[in-house]
């Protein structure tokens, strides 16, 4: 039987030495995004941070990913949470591993969250949204602190309750560039008619 936490972990694994770079513009006011990665990101978009009552919530996040990568965590750990069904930890465990493929495709939609109504409860600054293979994925992603452009992932979420798009702003999507770090060969993977960074207007 395959262990669906351990796909997951092989799969952000991969995304440590991934960097995307956005271009974006909101209002006319351009925003540049760099987002990285970070092995401690992986408690909280795999849903374990929210699992408050088990053991392994309290961890550091690099100790929770090397136990996942090891497959010493099983869906049914997570199980034995009282709190797996209502923060619907299963959608992650079941879509977590399409984080790489919806960061990649070109049809993202890319909302600003900040000043939004209290439905979302996410502390995040950018909403992006796409569907993979018929299931929703949200990516909820903020800036590190005192670095502008620097982002990382708040928060995975995918086949929610709600349109969670819904009466945000609308940002479009200017340049899209994939880098890897350990090679750092880059990937234009979209530019809106001929669009450089160059012409970025902040």
């Amino acid at each position: 039987m395959v262990n669906l936490i351990q796909r997951n972990a092989i799969a952000f694994q991969k995304l440590l030495h991934t960097e995307y770079y956005y271009c974006l513009s909101l209002a006319g006011k351009g925003i540049e995004v760099r987002l990285r990665f970070q092995e401690e990101d992986f408690h909280h978009l795999e849903g374990i941070g929210q699992l408050t009552d088990l053991q392994i919530h309290s961890l550091g996040g690099r100790k929770t990913l090397s136990m996942a990568l090891n497959g010493e965590i099983t869906e049914e750990d997570l199980k034995k949470s009282a709190l797996f069904e209502s923060t619907r930890t299963q959608n992650k465990i079941d879509c977590l591993y399409l984080l790489e493929t919806a960061l990649d495709h070109n049809d993202l939609v890319f909302r600003y969250v900040i000043g939004a109504d209290g439905r979302i409860k996410i502390e995040a600054s950018i909403l992006l949204y796409t569907d993979v293979d018929g299931n929703q994925i949200y990516v909820y992603i903020d800036q590190e602190e005192g670095r502008n452009s620097d982002y990382y992932c708040r928060s995975f979420v995918a086949n929610p309750s709600f349109d969670r798009k819904r009466g945000l702003k609308k940002m479009t999507l200017l340049w899209k560039e994939k880098t890897d770090l350990l090679t750092n060969a880059r990937t234009l993977q979209y530019s809106k008619e001929g669009f450089t960074p160059a012409q970025l207007r902040t």
